[in-house]
This record gives C-alpha cells, sequence and structure tokens, in this order.
C-alpha cells in the first residue's frame, strides 16, 4: 500500500498545482477520493500537508502579493528566523553530555542536532573514494572505515544497525551504525555515487529547472528549491523526494511541452 501512496501523493500534490486547468467537479472527486484514503496512512498525510504548503507558496510566488509586499515578506521572514535562532541555540541533546566536549563544540552538536560530526566524517568518506563512491547508504557502507583514523578495522559483516569486525586483537566485535544517512543531500549523493555522479544529478536537475524557468508555468521550480533547502540537513526518502522531481517533469512535458523549431532543435510552444 505505502507504494500506491507514494505515486498518488506526488499526482495529488499535481492536480493542486494545477486546479484551474481542472473543471470543478473533477476536482472536487479527486480531493473527496484522497482525503477519504489519507486517514487510513500517516506518510501519506505527511504528503498532503506538503502538497497544500507548496500551493499556498506557489500561489503567492505567482501573484502580485510578492512584488507588492516583498520588503514586508523579507522583513517578517527574518524575524521569524530571529526568533528560531535561539531556541536552536538553547537545545540540549543529553547524550552529549557524557562526553568532555569544550563550550564550543557542544554548542555547535546541540546547535546542529550533532549533525556537524556526520558532515566531518562524510568528507573523510569521499576523500577516501572520490569519483565513484561506496555504493547507496554509503555513510552506513563507509563508518566502519572512517570512524577510528588510526585503525580500519576488518569488517566481517555489515548489517542495517550494526557491523562486526576484527579488532587488533584477533578478537570479534559488534558496532552500532548511528545512522546511514550523512544528513546533506549533496553529501549523501557523493559518498554514494561520487563526484561524477553528484555532477550527473546536479546536471539533470539543473536542466529541469532550466526547462521549467523557460516554460509558460514558470514559478514552478519553487518547489525544488524548497525541495533542496530541506535537505540541506536532511535525506532523500522514499516519502518525498519524487514530488519535486515529479512536478518538475510534469510541469516540463504536460504543460509546456515540445516543439520542433525551424533548424530541427526543440522549443516551447
Amino acid at each position: 500500500m505505502r507504494h500506491i501512496w507514494n505515486i498518488a501523493c506526488p499526482l495529488f500534490s499535481w492536480f493542486i498545482l494545477m486546479r484551474k486547468h481542472l473543471s470543478r467537479w473533477v476536482f472536487r472527486l479527486l480531493t473527496i477520493i484522497y482525503n477519504l484514503f489519507v486517514s487510513l496512512n500517516t506518510i501519506a498525510f505527511t504528503l498532503q500537508q506538503f502538497s497544500v504548503r507548496t500551493k499556498i507558496a506557489y500561489s503567492l510566488y505567482q501573484s502580485n502579493l510578492v512584488k507588492k509586499y516583498r520588503n514586508f515578506i523579507l522583513c517578517t521572514g527574518l524575524f521569524f528566523l530571529i526568533l528560531v535562532i535561539p531556541v536552536s541555540l538553547s537545545r540540549q541533546i543529553g547524550a552529549l553530555n557524557q562526553f568532555n566536549y569544550n563550550p564550543k563544540t557542544l554548542l555547535l552538536k546541540n546547535f546542529t542536532s550533532d549533525r556537524a560530526w556526520l558532515w566531518q566524517l562524510s568528507l573523510q568518506s569521499i576523500s577516501k573514494r572520490p569519483w565513484l563512491g561506496w555504493g547507496f547508504d554509503g555513510f552506513g557502507i563507509a563508518y566502519p572505515h572512517i570512524v577510528n583514523p588510526h585503525h580500519i578495522p576488518k569488517v566481517l559483516h555489515l548489517g542495517d544497525l550494526s557491523y562486526d569486525y576484527m579488532n587488533k586483537d584477533g578478537q570479534l566485535r559488534t558496532q552500532i551504525i548511528p545512522t546511514y544517512k550523512a544528513h546533506n543531500l549533496i553529501l549523501d549523493t557523493t559518498i554514494s555515487v561520487g563526484i561524477l555522479g553528484m555532477l550527473t544529478y546536479s546536471a539533470l536537475l539543473g536542466f529541469s529547472f532550466w526547462c521549467v524557468i523557460k516554460s509558460p508555468f514558470r514559478g514552478m521550480e519553487t518547489v525544488a528549491i524548497v525541495y533542496l533547502i530541506f535537505t540541506f540537513t536532511w535525506f532523500d526518502c522514499a516519502q518525498f523526494t519524487h514530488l519535486p522531481w515529479w512536478l518538475l517533469s510534469f510541469t516540463y512535458y504536460l504543460h509546456s511541452g515540445y516543439t520542433h523549431g525551424v533548424d530541427g532543435g526543440l522549443a516551447f510552444p
């Protein structure tokens, strides 16, 4: 069932954004059907919230209110950002108190939920296999080889939550893998598929941006921008990653389309 919802949610998100192109009764029928089934799945409910927020962001982006009240919106955003920063700085992670970190390091770890440590390890893993990476879920695969720079253990078995290795004394030990993700889209992608894979990913995303910006439905790229901002401290998930990609693809293919130019090239109608 989860895979069905993973397909249905992006479609419904697209229907929300393109509501003006659907007849009223069709949109209402789709909304009723979708919301009846949403209550059966919490993941779909989360994506429904994302869809509604996307609709609001897109509507504001396309309206004249943004231009008219640009300074007000900017000041309001900065105001709430200032409110969020003290809350983040005052956050305390209890597990960190057992270590003897200096105040600055402890503040950074609390502020980033200890992502700074994950990012530091990520850079080390990238330096070991820069071009082709470690494979999918690369951070978890690379973790045993980077957690201790002074000793690289002989890994005997790599599981989902832990790995078995042989220590210096030849004894079998088990160590927990804290996470399989670096919690950063760029780092996670580079660790998994290397610099070459990251360049390919960036080129594909950049091409999609360019196509949508050149299309009559310019503004849909805001969904992908929100996605990139969100994944700065998170990672790709099957629950939401396809949303920006499907929306960009639908906008480009279904509403912009292709027409062959005089020189045989591709152009928008």
